[in-house]
């Protein structure tokens, strides 16, 4: 019953993500004003990287749900305990972010015939997000003063320290992207699709890889307050207010976390006018779409667990 329960969620999962894409690409292009003339390249870009998104998010579920299966079933027969939503939007995220590294820095195809290069220079500096180096430099601190508390109580002390070093990983990560993307050959173009070009790189670099990173290192955050809440080796009032400082922090960044990937998901693309409110109620159907999702699975649950 419990390999059910783990197969339910990783489906429902990935119904969720199906139906919480934000607006077509070039519904949501139009609406945000572009020129005509960088439409198509940047339709293009939201197009793959939502693809690669999508694959990478609900295969990691997939598989992970398959693992975890496959262990209990080797382990006792069954799975105990509970389910952290952190873990599971960690786990998600992770998949979707490798989406769009490999969208954004690999090659699946490469032209074979001669290729005519730009010689303009670019540095990474020029598509530099401010947004998420702000994000980045407050969750580096909070992850050092977690790791730091967990030492001092003795509360999950390997778990806060792997953590933190998985959370200093994903910052390098995301600094050898982000050159990557700057700094991949581009052919001589005429000046509008040298800016669409430019627009381009600009959101790979922020809303298709820095800021789904930082959301992901908010989620590991959570985690590792999280691991401060369950208590320590020792006795007193210290302790307890480490523990509470625990639940507030894992909560705030959890909540931090689910509004940054929110707000995502329209790639930074502002819609205006009456656009922007027919995209609003797009996105109040669908909202209400992976709610109804998480109710039906909430309920199957239930009943699966009750039987």
């Amino acid at each position: 019953m419990s390999v059910i329960i783990l197969l339910v969620l990783a489906v429902g999962a990935a119904v969720a993500l199906l139906v919480s894409q934000g607006a077509p690409g070039s519904l949501l292009v139009a609406a945000a004003g572009i020129p005509p003339a960088e439409r198509p390249l940047l339709i293009r870009f939201l197009d793959r990287s939502r693809r690669f998104r999508r694959t990478g998010a609900i295969a990691s579920l997939v598989l992970a749900a398959g693992a975890a299966a496959v262990l209990a079933a080797e382990r006792d027969g069954g799975v105990g305990g509970r389910v952290e939503l952190a873990v599971l939007a960690s786990i998600s995220l992770g998949g979707s972010i490798l989406g769009s590294v490999a969208a954004e820095v690999f090659r699946v195809r490469r032209s074979s015939g001669p290729r005519v290069a730009s010689l303009s220079v670019r540095e990474p500096g020029t598509y530099r997000d401010l947004v998420a180096d702000r994000r980045e430099r407050v969750l580096l601190v909070l992850s050092v003063l977690a790791a730091a508390l967990s030492l001092g109580v003795a509360a999950a002390p390997a778990r806060g320290l792997a953590l933190l070093v998985a959370t200093l990983l994903l910052a390098v990560l995301r600094r050898w992207a982000t050159a990557r993307v700057a700094l991949r050959g581009r052919p001589v173009l005429p000046a509008e699709l040298e800016a669409a070009d430019d627009r381009v790189r600009s959101l790979a670099i922020s809303a298709g890889l820095g800021r789904p990173i930082v959301t992901l290192a908010a989620l590991l955050g959570s985690l590792q307050w999280a691991g401060l809440a369950g208590g320590s080796d020792s006795v007193g009032t210290m302790p307890d207010l480490v523990s509470l400082a625990g639940v507030v922090g894992s909560l705030g960044l959890l909540g931090a976390a689910l509004v940054w990937w929110w707000r995502n998901r329209s790639f930074g693309l502002a819609p205006r006018g009456v656009a922007a409110r027919q995209l609003r109620r797009l996105a109040w159907l669908r909202f209400a779409g992976v709610t109804a999702a998480v109710v039906l699975l909430a309920g199957l649950l239930i009943v699966l667990r009750g039987g």
